[in-house]
C-alpha cells in the first residue's frame, strides 16, 4: 500500500522515461514516467521539498522508508536490464543462462518452492538439446546451435 500510495501521489501515471511517449508518436515529455517520479522520491527523501533542477521531489519519503525506496529503485532496474535483455537475440545456451538469472533475479527460493523452481531449472537444462533436435526452432533463437 505505501509503495502504491508513492507511486499515485509522486505523479507515475505510464511510460519508462521520456522517449517512451515516442512509441505512439508523442513529443519526448519526462514528466508522469518512471524515471521522473522516481526522481522525486529520490529528491524528496535527500532534500526535501526544496525544487532541485526544476523538479517538485516528492518528500513523503522519510527516515527508514529509504531502503524500502532504495529496494524498489532495485527492482525498477532490473526491470530496465531485462526489457534490454529481452531485445537481444540468444542462442539456446544463451537462453537457457538468461532463465537462470531470471529466477535468481526476481524469486526467492525457500523451503516451499524449492521443488517448483527445480522443475523449472530442468526445462531449461534441457533446452540446448530441444533446440538441437529441432523441437524449439520457431522460438525466435539466434542462427547456430551451441
Amino acid at each position: 500500500m505505501l509503495l502504491q500510495k508513492w507511486i499515485n501521489e509522486s505523479g507515475i501515471r505510464w511510460g519508462l522515461n521520456e522517449k517512451s511517449a515516442t512509441q505512439w508518436d508523442l513529443p519526448e515529455l519526462p514528466q508522469n514516467s518512471w524515471v521522473f517520479g522516481l526522481k522525486r522520491m529520490l529528491l524528496g527523501y535527500a532534500m526535501g521539498d526544496a525544487m532541485f533542477a526544476d523538479i517538485s521531489p516528492y518528500d513523503e519519503v522519510q527516515g527508514l522508508q529509504g531502503d524500502l525506496l532504495g529496494r524498489f529503485i532495485d527492482f525498477i532496474d532490473a526491470l530496465i536490464s531485462l526489457e534490454e535483455a529481452l531485445k537481444q537475440p540468444y542462442n539456446a545456451q544463451q537462453w537457457q543462462a538468461f532463465g537462470y538469472q531470471l529466477i535468481d533475479t526476481f524469486y526467492a527460493e525457500d523451503e516451499e518452492n524449492s521443488a517448483v523452481f527445480s522443475l523449472i531449472r530442468e526445462q531449461f537444462d534441457n533446452l540446448p538439446q530441444l533446440y538441437r533436435a529441432g523441437a524449439v526452432c520457431a522460438a525466435g533463437f539466434a542462427a547456430g546451435a551451441p
